[in-house]
C-alpha cells in the first residue's frame, strides 16, 4: 500500500487504467481500506473521472460486516450493464481474519449469477504456532488455517446459492493458495472446478516470488456457472514487472514510474468471461377436463398443449382402471380413471405444473325391449313386417324360437307351418348399454282361409300311405312285363 499521498494518487493511477482497460462489468477488489465505502469511492470516482461517465459505482457493505482488519474485500461494478440482486452478504465466522463478501447480479435477459471475493490468511509466519507453523511442505505458514478456511467457503456457497436462489457462483480473489495446494484440493473436491487450470493448463500464473511462478489469485466456479464460463486469463501486468516502475517512491535512485497499467501491483488481474443462458421461463399446460365414459368404450385420444409449444407427456395413476399409451387412453375397468399431464421443460422453460383430470368410468346402462306379440293368422298371409323398440334406442334383432314353423329375415316373418310361431326378440347392447333381457312372443298360425286343419300326424300317415301305394303299384308293372 501508499506510505503517502503522492504514492497513493500514483497508484491510483495505475489501478484506474488497468480497471478500465479490463472493463469488467464486476471488479472484486483486495487490500482495500476498511473505512466504510470512502476508499471504494474514491477510486469509483476516479474511474469515472478517468472513463468521462458514470461507469462504475460501489457495491454496498453487506449488513452482516466486512470483518475488525486494516483491509476488507469487496466489489464495484458497471450499473448500465447489470445491476444488483438483493443485498450482500459476507461470512464472519471467526475462521476468516477477512470475512469473503458475497454479491447477486442479473443481466438484462434476467441471467442471474452471484461472485464471492475472498483474501485468505497470507503465508507469512508472524503469530503462527502448532498446525499453522510451516510443515515444510511448501506451503508456507497458516496452512491449516487456509484449509478451514476453504471448508468454510464451501458452506459460504451454499448459504449464498440459497440467498440468491440460484445455483451459479464464481469464487474470486486471492486464496494465498498455489493451483494445487491443500485449500485449492479442498474447494475443488467440494464442487467447485478450477477455471484457469481449464483454461490455461500448466501455464497460468499470477505472482512472482523468488523467480518461482505460480497462481495465488483464482476463479472457481461451480458446476453450473462453469458451463457458461467461456474463458479465464491472467493479464500479466504485474508479476513480470519490476519494482523500479511501480508507484512507490522510496528506495529509487532511478524512479521509472509512469501512469499506465505495469506494476499497479505485485499480482496479476484475473479476467474471467461468460455467456449467461437466460433463466429459464415458467409454462404452464392446458389440458380440459374429461367426460365420464363407460366401460367398454373404445380406446379414445386426449389432447393437452404447453404455453411453451414442447410436447406434454401423459400417464396413469390408476392403472387398474386405464392406461395409457402416448396420448391413446383405454378403460380397463369400472372406477375412477385419472390422467396426468406433464411438460418436463428445457434449458429454456421450466417443467410444467403437472395437470391432472380425473373421469369415472361407468357400468353399461340397462335397457329393454318393447315387443307386442304379432295377432294369429292364416299360414297364407306370409311374410309380413315385425317391429319392437330398445329404451336404447338401439335396433333390435329378431330370431325364430320355432323354425318348422316359421323363419325370421331381418324383420321380415315367413310362416312355414300351421302351428305356434315363437318370435324372440335381441338388443345385444353396445359400450353404452348392456344386453336387454330376451323378450319372446308367440302367435298361432291357422290353415289358409276355407281349409280343414289336419293335425301333423296325419299328414304323416297321409304320406305313408301315397308312398306304399306307389311302391305296390311299380310291383305290378314289372310283374306284368315277365
Amino acid at each position: 500500500g501508499a506510505d503517502t499521498l503522492s504514492e497513493f494518487n500514483r497508484q491510483r493511477t495505475k489501478i484506474v487504467e488497468a480497471i478500465i482497460a479490463l472493463d469488467a462489468d464486476v471488479v472484486g477488489l483486495m487490500e482495500i481500506q476498511r473505512n466504510g465505502n470512502v476508499a471504494m469511492q474514491n477510486l469509483v470516482d476516479a474511474l469515472n473521472a478517468r472513463a468521462g461517465s458514470n461507469r462504475y459505482a460501489v457495491v454496498p457493505e453487506p449488513a452482516t460486516g466486512v470483518g475488525t482488519d486494516a483491509i476488507k474485500v469487496g466489489f464495484i461494478y458497471q450499473p448500465a450493464r447489470l445491476s444488483l440482486s438483493g443485498a450482500g452478504l459476507s461470512d464472519t465466522d471467526p475462521v476468516h481474519n477477512r470475512p469473503p463478501v458475497a454479491q447477486a447480479f442479473v443481466l438484462p435477459s434476467g441471467a442471474k449469477f452471484s461472485v464471492i471475493v475472498n483474501h485468505f490468511k497470507s503465508k507469512g509466519c508472524d503469530g503462527a504456532s502448532g498446525a499453522d507453523v510451516d510443515q515444510g511442505d511448501g506451503q508456507g505458514c497458516f496452512n491449516d488455517r487456509r484449509r478451514q478456511q476453504a471448508t468454510r467457503l464451501l458452506q459460504f456457497v451454499s448459504t449464498v446459492q440459497q440467498a440468491a436462489g440460484d445455483n451459479d457462483v464464481l469464487v474470486i480473489g486471492d486464496l494465498n493458495a498455489y493451483g494445487k495446494e491443500d485449500p485449492i484440493d479442498i474447494l475443488n473436491t467440494g464442487g467447485l472446478q478450477d477455471q484457469l487450470s481449464r483454461f490455461n493448463g500448466g501455464t497460468a500464473y499470477s505472482y512472482v516470488f523468488d523467480g518461482e511462478a505460480g497462481y495465488l489469485d483464482h476463479a472457481l466456479a461451480t458446476a453450473s456457472l462453469a458451463a457458461q464460463i467461456t474463458g479465464t486469463a491472467h493479464w500479466t501486468i504485474n508479476a513480470d514487472e519490476p519494482s523500479v516502475i511501480d508507484y512507490n517512491t522510496e528506495f529509487k535512485p532511478q524512479d521509472l514510474y509512469s501512469g499506465d497499467v505495469f506494476r499497479s501491483s505485485d499480482h496479476d488481474p484475473v479476467l474471467v468471461g461468460m455467456n449467461l443462458a437466460a433463466p429459464a421461463q415458467s409454462q404452464a399446460i392446458t389440458f380440459a377436463p374429461l367426460a365420464d365414459l363407460p366401460a367398454g368404450s373404445a380406446p379414445f385420444g386426449v389432447t393437452a398443449s404447453a404455453s411453451s409449444l414442447l410436447p406434454v407427456v401423459f400417464g396413469s395413476t390408476t392403472p387398474l382402471v386405464c392406461s395409457v399409451a402416448g396420448s391413446t387412453v383405454t378403460l380397463l375397468s369400472v372406477g375412477l380413471c385419472t390422467i396426468t399431464a406433464d411438460q418436463p421443460g428445457n434449458p429454456a422453460f421450466l417443467p410444467a405444473p403437472q395437470v391432472v383430470r380425473s373421469f369415472t368410468v361407468l357400468p353399461p346402462a340397462s335397457q329393454s325391449i318393447s315387443f307386442t306379440a304379432p295377432a294369429g293368422r292364416p299360414f297364407d298371409q306370409s311374410p309380413f313386417i315385425v317391429s319392437a323398440t330398445a329404451s336404447s334406442g338401439l335396433p333390435v334383432a329378431f330370431t325364430s324360437g320355432s323354425p318348422a314353423v316359421c323363419s325370421v329375415s331381418g324383420n321380415s316373418v315367413s310362416l312355414l307351418a300351421v302351428g305356434t310361431c315363437v318370435l324372440l326378440a335381441d338388443q345385444p347392447g353396445d359400450a353404452s348399454f348392456a344386453a336387454a333381457p330376451q323378450v319372446s312372443r308367440s302367435f298361432s298360425v291357422a290353415p289358409a282361409d276355407g281349409a280343414v286343419p289336419l293335425p301333423a300326424w296325419a299328414y304323416l300317415l297321409l304320406g305313408a300311405g301315397l308312398l306304399h301305394a306307389a311302391l305296390r303299384r311299380r310291383q305290378r308293372v314289372h310283374g306284368r312285363g315277365h
